[in-house]
């Protein structure tokens, strides 16, 4: 049996011919995958080889197509910030901490911490007002 290759995807003329019916091209420059996003919000394209089935986030299949194999250790970074962009212009290389970085920088990590984490158990008043007590001298089981 043939050994099965899931790292590269197929561009024959047919695969690159469906990988377009699913792009619109969009005055803003974007090129916004129509098909149905991943559960991170990511256009996502497949293929199978050999009766097995294959996904790849759109972008990065865009990024083989137009511009070539992406380096081991690489993301490929989106500069509009739309995770369902493939347009190759909008696209550039960086590591996971440059990713990281990139998205801290342009304001879109939500820490969750405190209220923002779905698990919170007290509110942002019930901690100050716990720490205001044990600041007076209450002990823990006194306070609770």
């Amino acid at each position: 049996m043939a050994e099965v290759d899931s790292t590269t995807p197929p561009f024959s003329a047919a695969t690159i011919a469906r990988f377009w019916s699913k792009v619109r091209k969009d005055p803003d420059g974007c090129w916004r995958w129509l098909d149905k996003p991943n559960s991170d919000g990511y256009g996502a394209f497949g293929w199978n080889v050999l009766g097995r089935q294959f996904r790849v986030k759109a972008h990065r299949y865009s990024w083989m197509l137009h511009i070539g194999p992406i380096p081991e250790g690489q993301c490929v970074l989106h500069s509009c910030d739309n995770p369902i962009c493939v347009a190759p212009h909008h696209l550039f290389l960086g590591t996971r901490a440059d990713n990281n970085h990139d998205r801290d920088a342009k304001g879109r990590h939500v820490p969750l911490g405190g209220e923002r984490n779905g698990s919170h158990r007290l509110s942002k008043a019930q901690v100050s007002e716990i720490r205001r007590l044990a600041a007076e001298g209450l002990s823990a089981p006194t306070i609770a």
